[in-house]
């Protein structure tokens, strides 16, 4: 009976010890979580944000240019040219792009990632 009561504060500290690491790990994947989403909420709006400016960047220079060459028509057909021209030029230079985007993205994940571990 006694050494059975000698190791009862040793397994209690155990118990203790395992449901604080596990409440710790719970913890920790909640903030993971929580910041990779709020990331994306965050990039999801400010694209949105960016892509409704550019529409209006883009009606203004065609406006513009519609105004420079006498023509609305001729304005808008112009501006179609370059963003042809741009999407060439993007379709020639993917796989720089892709790869740039790739690394941008795994910097990023990383950077969620030690700032995590950096909380500790």
């Amino acid at each position: 009976m006694e050494t059975n009561d000698t190791y009862q504060p040793l397994v209690k500290q155990i118990k203790q010890y395992f449901e604080t690491r596990y409440k710790l790990l719970k913890y920790q994947a909640i903030a993971q979580r929580t910041t990779i989403i709020s990331a994306i909420i965050t990039d999801v709006a400010m694209a949105t944000v960016f892509m409704v400016a550019f529409v209006f960047i883009t009606l203004t220079l065609a406006f513009l240019a519609g105004n420079f060459l006498g023509s609305n028509w001729a304005g808008f057909g112009c501006v179609t040219l370059l963003y042809l021209f741009l999407s060439l030029l993007s379709r020639l230079f993917k796989i720089t792009i892709e790869n740039v985007l790739i690394r941008v993205l795994i910097q990023r994940i990383f950077k969620h990632k030690n700032n995590l571990t950096s909380d500790k």
